[in-house]
């Protein structure tokens, strides 16, 4: 891994002629690389504890999404509760909730994190619900309908706050709750993995709510996990690096890990959920 503080500035590549051209040219490349992530993910790690699966209807949206969670060895024999992770595209790039849940359940055994409700989110249109026009709709169905949800179906530990976990575009959701939710005092989710972001859906929009949040405060109680994968773009990394830098230089209380990982986009699924685990719940820096 390269921290990010190294400031790495090699070639990589030529620049496309317009941000739009980039954005088109990563629009299509992130299709490419989730099918290729699905055929050669590595098999992640077994999960314990019992998994349900249910449809569950967003009036807001108008859409079904499809729920995968993932409850806790002896959950049905106690009555202790748990921290919550809500996981993106939990159906896309290998079977993102198997590899959350495969490596939550592993950490939990070894001790380095705390058991964990895991509650996967598939179905839906990701590139209506994860990019610009569609976010305020997904962020509203998730703390209006789903979350509430969640926290009546399971027993949930509210005190210990909820996390977001994403990769590419729902990497870029994570962003944008981040952002447009930090100067709440009572936030839906108060820890994100942003892994690999596509940071060229949104750039200007992150920006843009980075500036409005830093207007209206400085502190920005929140823990984020920002990995980039090396190759993925030369428009890519001078996103990363600017928003980043914005990140660690204007807020107090954001425990933030920016770094680039030696892998492509598809690759940098699985360790950076493993990572982000770590990060997250276990206290890792």
């Amino acid at each position: 891994m390269v921290e990010k503080g190294e400031r790495v500035r090699e070639d990589w590549g030529l620049i496309p002629a317009s941000l739009e051209d980039a954005r088109m040219l990563h629009r299509i490349s992130l299709t490419v690389l989730a099918a290729l992530a699905l055929s050669c993910a590595a098999t992640p790690p077994a999960i314990t504890g019992r998994v349900v699966e249910e449809d569950f209807v967003s009036a807001t949206v108008g859409d079904t999404y499809q729920l995968v969670v993932r409850l806790p060895p002896g959950y049905d024999d106690s009555s202790d509760v748990y921290p919550v992770l809500v996981q993106l595209d939990a159906l896309q790039s290998g079977g993102q909730f198997n590899i959350t849940a495969g490596h939550a359940s592993e950490l939990a055994s070894e001790g380095a994190i705390p058991e964990i409700i895991v509650v996967g989110v598939g179905g839906g249109d990701r590139f209506r619900d994860f990019t610009v026009d569609g976010v305020e709709a997904f962020l509203r169905f998730l703390r209006e309908e789903l979350l509430p949800h969640v926290d009546a179906t399971y027993r949930t530990d509210a005190a210990a706050g909820r996390a977001l976990f994403g990769h590419s575009l729902g990497g870029f959701f994570s962003l944008y709750t981040l952002l447009s939710t930090g100067a709440e005092a009572s936030p839906p989710f108060t820890a994100f993995v942003a892994a690999d972001p596509s940071l060229t859906e949104g750039d200007v929009r992150l920006l843009s709510l980075e500036d409005e949040l830093s207007a209206s405060t400085t502190e920005l109680p929140r823990r984020l996990y920002f990995p980039i994968a090396r190759y993925n773009g030369a428009v890519q990394r001078l996103y990363f690096d600017e928003l980043s830098d914005r990140l660690d230089a204007n807020y107090t209380g954001l425990d933030l890990r920016a770094e680039v990982l030696e892998t492509d986009h598809g690759g940098a699924v699985d360790p950076s959920y493993a990572d982000g685990l770590r990060f997250v719940f276990g206290g890792v820096p």
